[in-house]
């Protein structure tokens, strides 16, 4: 069923909270830039929409069948309305009734993972006009702020991850090359498992060739020639050094 997949990539999101800042800020520029009272993103959830970011607008949360986003949601499309006193989807509903006083909407799908899960809506309480141009800004910022969606979430995810690792035995350490392999990031428990300094060898640039014993660093030359030298994979064994202890 089309509501329960859209409810499950809701859950998967984590968009079941009311409010988000970042979204807010959005929001308002876009009521600015539009030059309208009412901005929001409308998500569809249980039966309701859910005004995750919202300007010019004092309610969080709707029923689906009051608020005029649904219109998006069922045609899954664009719907622009320039004078809603003169569209039959608007007089002929019980929308005039619950939200009289509108005059103009403009919603665009947002969409995750190719499923429409709720709009971003401009409302105007006098009619008007959007330009091609604005028609398409308007899909071009829905389509922004479903990035947001989903880097907030892969930013969430890799959080945790993070979290695993810092806990975890083993150290991960990522390493870019600039005239020899230089440190670039390192888990948190390389204080615990290697007995170094996370701050230190996060702020010092740290080459490669100083956490290996001596026999290391020879052993890991030859890697790389083989590999300038077009081997394309190697293998070897390091052992790393520190202090007075071999790791």
């Amino acid at each position: 069923m089309p509501h329960q997949k859209r409810q499950a990539l809701i859950d998967k999101y984590g968009l079941n909270q009311t409010t988000d800042e970042t979204l807010n800020n959005l929001i308002s520029s876009i009521a600015q830039l539009f030059d309208v009272p009412v901005a929001m993103t409308a998500i569809a959830q249980k039966g309701n929409f859910v005004f995750q970011s919202r300007y010019g607008l004092d309610i969080a949360t709707s029923p689906l069948e009051d608020a005029l986003c649904v219109l998006v949601l069922n045609e899954e499309k664009q719907v622009v309305i320039p004078d809603l006193l003169e569209d039959k989807r608007y007089t002929e509903s019980h929308f005039a009734e619950k939200r009289p006083g509108l005059r103009f909407y403009a919603g665009t799908p947002l969409v995750i993972e190719d499923v429409v899960i709720g709009s971003v809506c401009l409302i105007d309480t006098k009619p008007r006009q959007l330009t091609e141009q604005q028609c398409t800004t308007l899909h071009q910022l829905s389509s922004f702020i479903s990035d947001h969606i989903a880097l907030k979430r892969a930013h969430y995810q890799l959080q945790n991850e993070h979290s695993l690792l810092d806990h975890s035995p083993a150290v991960m350490l990522c390493w870019r090359y600039e005239n020899g392999l230089v440190l670039q990031s390192v888990t948190r428990n390389v204080k615990e498992v290697l007995g170094l300094d996370y701050d230190y060898i996060t702020t010092h640039q740290q080459s490669f060739e100083s956490f290996l014993t001596q026999a290391s660093q020879e052993e890991f030359h030859f890697m790389i020639q083989s590999h300038l030298s077009g081997v394309e994979t190697t293998e070897t064994h390091l052992e790393l050094y520190q202090a007075s202890k071999k790791v």
